[in-house]
Formats: C-alpha cells, structure tokens, sequence
C-alpha cells in the first residue's frame, strides 16, 4: 500500500504473531502504517458507521511462515483470530484476496488443522531423508 493510510474505516486489520506481517483493506502495509492507523482508532474501537460490523484487529498465520502459505493455497483458505477474544469465534479470509468471507465453521477449522498436520507430516518425511551438514562432514572426514 503506498503511502499513508488515509482512512480508519478498516473493518479487518490483520497482523501476525511474529509481527512481520501486517494488512490493512487486505493490502500490505508496513509496521509503521499499520500502528499509524490503530493510533487514530477510538480506543475500545466503536462500530464504523453504516456498518454493524465492528472494526476488529486479527491475528493471522504469518506469511512469511511457507507451511502456513502452503496451506492457505491449497485450501483457498486462511483464519483469523479476533484480538478481542469477546468479538467472537475465527474468521475465515480469501487467501489469495486476503478478504473476509465470513465467520468460520468448525468444518473450516477442521479442514485447517488438518492441513497444517499433513504438511507437517509432509515436512518430517523430508528431514528425515535430507543429508544434514553434520552427516556430510562426518562422511568427509573418514
């Protein structure tokens, strides 16, 4: 997103846990955009006018993280996690829109999770079969 955000009527704004990634109207933006924009917020946020959706700050998996790319690719996918816990249950975004779609499901929840297991799974096939620097060396120096 180029230049400052110029409005506080984000109904979504996402950030993840590691605090790398941040998204404002489901575009990019860096750190200091994004804390510019919840420093003009009404603090506890109030509904935006028009609208019965309150604003709500979201915690997502971190996309810079390949397994959780991975998987919102796979499963057209992702969740968010409500910072206010009391706004109620996960939501569910567009992963390659990166939009709200609706709340999630407890199918959507599953079908998340089950992902995330296959491809960890997945990923210790693959360990347990890469040669590790420390094998290499040890086979070098014999």
């Amino acid at each position: 997103m180029e230049g400052p955000v110029t409005t506080i009527f984000a109904r979504h704004v996402q950030y993840c846990l590691a605090g790398c990634c941040h998204y404002v109207h489901s575009r990019p933006v860096s750190e200091d955009q994004y804390e510019a924009l919840l420093s003009r917020l009404p603090s506890p946020p109030r509904r935006i006018p028009g609208n019965p959706v309150e604003f709500q700050e979201v915690m997502v998996p971190c996309q810079n993280i390949e397994l959780h790319k991975a998987v919102g690719q796979q499963i057209g996918f992702y969740l968010g996690e409500p910072r206010d816990r009391s706004a109620g249950p996960l939501n569910l975004y567009d992963a390659k829109s990166r939009e709200y779609l609706r709340l999630a499901t407890e199918e959507d929840v599953k079908k998340w999770n089950d992902a995330i297991e296959a491809g960890i799974r997945k990923s210790g096939k693959f360990k347990k079969n890469w040669r590790r620097e420390d094998q290499e060396s040890a086979a070098n120096d014999r």
